[in-house]
């Protein structure tokens, strides 16, 4: 893993992602953390527009 600051996490997140901060470390994550739903969030957002 990569270790980043709050700041370099914020900058480095994507769209579908989430900051976790804990008093021992930060992480990132997806928002949506099932990876089916996500497939399919992403079919359905490529569709609509």
């Amino acid at each position: 893993p990569k270790k980043l600051s709050l700041d370099q996490s914020i900058e480095f997140i994507a769209e579908d992602e989430l900051v976790e901060v804990t008093p021992d470390s930060i992480r990132l994550r997806k928002m949506e953390l099932d990876a089916n739903k996500r497939a399919s969030d992403h079919r359905k957002a490529k569709y609509a527009s």
